[in-house]
Parts: C-alpha cells; sequence; structure tokens
C-alpha cells in the first residue's frame, strides 16, 4: 500500500467501513496490516485518505468513529 511494507509479521489489523448516516447500508473499505500498532502519522495518513476517496464518489463524510487507541486521539484536536 501507500505506506509500504516492511519484513515483520502484522500482529494488529486496522480496518475501515463506512456506513450511512441518513440509509440503512455499510460496506467494508479496507483494512491495514501493521506490526504492533500503527503510528498516529500512519493513521493519519489512511484516515485522509479514505475521506478524499468517499468525496471523490460523492459521500459527504459527517463524522469519523473509532476505538480511541492512542494513535487516534491526537487526530481530533488537528494534529
Amino acid at each position: 500500500g501507500r505506506l509500504g511494507r516492511t519484513g515483520k509479521r502484522a500482529n494488529q489489523a486496522f480496518t475501515f467501513l463506512v456506513k450511512g448516516a441518513l440509509a440503512k447500508w455499510k460496506q467494508p473499505l479496507g483494512y491495514f496490516l501493521s506490526h504492533n500498532a500503527a503510528r498516529k502519522e500512519q493513521v493519519k495518513v489512511l484516515v485522509i485518505d479514505i475521506l478524499e476517496a468517499l468525496i471523490d464518489i460523492g459521500l459527504k463524510p459527517v463524522a469519523v468513529v473509532s476505538d480511541q487507541g492512542s494513535n487516534m486521539r491526537g487526530l481530533s484536536n488537528g494534529e
């Protein structure tokens, strides 16, 4: 993927899903495998890429929801 590969075996999976806000539907978009938790900088790149792809196909993202892991907390304040 865009963030490259390493020789380390993955032990974490970061998944993306899009869900309708007004209509009842959801669709898995993809996943990112990593050895240990993905760094905040990596997560930011992935989230921005997903949001841009959704906008490009005509969807209007209104929220991003996460499990609030430490690698996600810094994204909410514009870092």
